[in-house]
């Protein structure tokens, strides 16, 4: 899969879904996710959130087309979570971090992401300190 259309694509194809379904699943309208799909036109940062948070791709694989693609998928909630409503409207300071990453070098930001990824997963395991 060379282009980011085709890993879009594919996603859906392997969540097994129709493409009104997935639309609705991710917050887009269907000839949005056909052009996505198409190659037409890219998707919001909104819209790569709600796809890496729904189906756990490696973000690097379907934005870059590195690593291997999933081989399977979670089973996806219908409807919209409550985890992916914090991304409906981006507060000022989550702005401002975003900004603030936009000036770091590659090597950064790969540092940043993996930072991010610890403290997301020590969020949900749950250990004596965060259960208070």
């Amino acid at each position: 899969m060379q282009t980011f259309a085709e890993r879009f694509l594919y996603l859906r194809k392997m969540a097994g879904m129709k493409q009104s379904e997935f639309a609705r699943l991710i917050n887009l309208s269907q000839g949005r996710l056909s052009d996505i799909e198409q190659g037409k036109n890219k998707p919001s940062a909104d819209t790569l959130i709600a796809v890496v948070n729904e189906f756990s791709p490696s973000a690097e694989w379907l934005l870059l087309g590195k690593g291997s693609p999933p081989q399977t998928l979670p089973q996806a909630p219908r409807g919209k979570p409550d985890s992916l409503k914090a991304f409906d409207k981006p507060t000022g300071e989550e702005m401002q971090f975003l900004a603030d990453c936009r000036l770091l070098n590659p090597a950064n930001k790969r540092t940043i992401r993996k930072f991010m990824q610890f403290l997301l997963a020590e969020q949900h395991t749950p250990t004596p300190m965060n259960e208070h």
